[in-house]
């Protein structure tokens, strides 16, 4: 079928060829053929008028080649065929109006609407009802099934935004603030985390950079939380009794490296102090999260003087094997003190050396007796002033 303003072809309706050069806007679909030869087959369709249509032209508008045609009567197939028709039937749909495209904002619900009056609905969805609720972008179908045909309309919803980044100040807390509460700056109609929450705020437990993304009045929000988690400081291990002699000087006490600040119970604020009294010294140390208080006991050494630290050496011995004096060595009462012992003979050769302050001399060298007579020692050790070198003469008796 093809309408039109005037009438189109020539009067002779069987003149060959004569719709050829018009397209119908309404036709039987392809591959449906007309078979029944009793019946009437109903060809229908719909046509939007566009204003000005008078006649309506019933033919076919195709060429013999492009004319499909079957033998279903035993007569051969030909496109010559005689049609009977009758009741061409014209049904005004009201308000028709093809549907259009659609904005809404970031939030925002759209009722799309199909053609009052069908028969039956059916949207790409699968839902069946006249309207559909849509609040994100998209395309929408919709069928609408009248009784002289089907009207699909698309819709198409776009949601307006307008992006607008802002980067929040960087946060750093301590280890002890976790969890921390991460909330919205706006009251927006839509929140979408990084992390997939979807509420106003969130709690997180670990350092990080968290995107929030908030709709509101068509303007997309994108607020970057940046936060950094200081970490926790272990307590440094210090000595809690400091014994000190006043002879060499007064205790001194030391915090800590590594430490921000440092404040003792005196009022000094340096990481190291000394002290002249007995007593209890309370040592505050900070870092970033993490204060500490220590306390320092400096004990008042008994029986402190200038000999403590000394190493006494004899001047003789007699390795004889009699069980007295034998060996030759220190005596000391702070032996931590020694360093090393050298004793050399009368033409300088080394006959001892030791490093370490129980091990003696036995009067041999070389693995035989060393000579009766006259040998020089070197020893040095160290007290709280100061390393000491020390020499003199030993005798060997038997």
């Amino acid at each position: 079928m093809h309408f039109s303003e005037s009438r189109i072809g020539p009067l002779d309706p069987f003149f060959i060829g004569a719709l050829t050069a018009y397209t119908p806007q309404i036709e039987n679909p392809s591959g449906s053929y007309i078979t029944d030869t009793l019946n009437w087959t109903k060809v229908s369709g719909i046509y939007p008028a566009m204003g000005g249509e008078q006649w309506i032209t019933i033919g076919n508008f195709y060429n013999d080649a492009e004319t499909g045609v079957i033998d279903f009567l035993g007569y051969g197939g030909s496109p010559l065929v005689y049609v009977a028709i009758d009741d061409v039937l014209l049904v005004d749909i009201d308000d028709y109006v093809l549907a259009t495209d659609t904005s809404i904002c970031v939030g925002e619900t759209v009722v799309l609407a199909g053609l009052e009056g069908a028969d039956a609905y059916l949207w790409s969805t699968g839902e069946t009802t006249p309207t559909l609720e849509v609040s994100s972008d998209g395309v929408w179908y919709l069928e609408s099934v009248f009784p002289c045909g089907t009207i699909t309309d698309t819709f198409t919803v776009s949601v307006e935004t307008v992006a607008e980044e802002t980067s929040l100040s960087n946060q750093e807390i301590c280890y002890y603030d976790l969890p921390l509460t991460l909330s919205a700056p706006l009251p927006y109609t839509t929140y979408n985390w990084s992390n997939g929450e979807t509420s106003s705020s969130i709690a997180i437990d670990e350092a990080g950079t968290y995107v929030l993304t908030g709709g509101l009045d068509c303007v997309l929000y994108i607020d970057t939380f940046t936060v950094s988690v200081v970490d926790a400081i272990p307590e440094a291990m210090l000595l809690d009794t400091v014994q000190y002699c006043p002879y060499f000087g007064p205790a001194v006490l030391t915090g800590p490296d590594g430490f921000d600040s440092y404040s003792w119970s005196n009022g000094w604020t340096g990481q190291e102090i000394t002290v002249n009294n007995e007593g209890v010294y309370t040592l505050t140390y900070e870092k970033d999260c993490d204060v500490y208080e220590h306390d320092f006991v400096t004990v008042y050494l008994d029986d402190c003087d200038e000999g403590l630290f000394e190493i006494y050496l004899p001047n003789a011995f007699s390795p004889n094997g009699d069980g007295s004096n034998d060996t030759y060595g220190p005596t000391c009462a702070v032996c931590s003190s020694f360093i090393s012992l050298a004793i050399y003979n009368r033409w300088g050769e080394q006959v001892f050396y030791t490093e370490q302050v129980n091990s003696r001399w036995d009067g041999t060298f070389l693995g035989a007796d060393a000579e009766v007579g006259s040998y020089i020692y070197i020893m040095e050790y160290a007290d709280p002033i100061g390393n000491k070198r020390v020499s003199g003469t030993i005798s060997l008796l038997r």
